[in-house]
């Protein structure tokens, strides 16, 4: 496989940096992989059935799909993969039919989701709604921006609107506690 490093050094010191990342390379070559470093990285995808488009790089899991890495599990009735050019690369995932995305952190619904890898973001579609504890929002589009750990919900150009449900754990005050006593001006 492909690697590649660039540092930045000043001069007099180019020759000293260039041969500790020689040695660094070299060693990272020479010894095994613990099997501790791969485990979050594992994922593996399950499905009735697999249908795979070497020339478009594109990989289609039909029936009872479902995706396991780490602590998180999705499901879906079809699960679409596309990879980069090179084939080696995931560019983005599209799962349709009953998704569901269950976390230790939490879990997420919706007819429809797509994970953009680049970007890393889930965009879950049609009736979506992600829980946290007892704490909810629900939408007819939800975003989530993994890395900024942001999460966006979009009505729909009918009457729905979103409508995010939080339970207070009695650590923070409610703002309308502020209120009580408080004289008008």
């Amino acid at each position: 496989s492909n690697f590649a490093t660039r540092t930045q050094t000043k001069d007099p010191s180019a020759a000293e940096v260039a041969e500790i990342v020689a040695n660094e390379i070299q060693r990272l070559g020479n010894e095994a992989v613990l099997p501790g470093e791969l485990e979050p990285r594992k994922l593996v995808i399950t499905g009735d059935n697999l249908d795979i488009d070497s020339k478009n790089k594109i990989a289609t899991y039909t029936g009872n799909v479902k995706v396991v890495q780490g602590d998180t599990t999705m499901f879906s009735d079809t699960l679409k993969i596309f990879l980069d050019a090179t084939g080696r690369q995931l560019e983005k995932a599209i799962a349709t039919g009953n998704v569901r995305i269950v976390s230790a952190s939490g879990m997420a619904t919706g007819e429809d989701g797509t994970f953009y890898n680049t970007e890393q973001k889930i965009e879950l579609t049609k009736h979506a709604k992600v829980w946290q504890e007892n704490n909810t929002i629900t939408a007819n589009r939800i975003v989530a921006f993994l890395q900024e750990k942001i999460v966006e919900g979009y009505a729909d150009e009918t009457d729905e609107r979103v409508v995010m449900t939080i339970y207070s754990t009695g650590d923070v005050p409610s703002p309308f506690d502020l209120l009580t006593g408080a004289t008008p001006t």
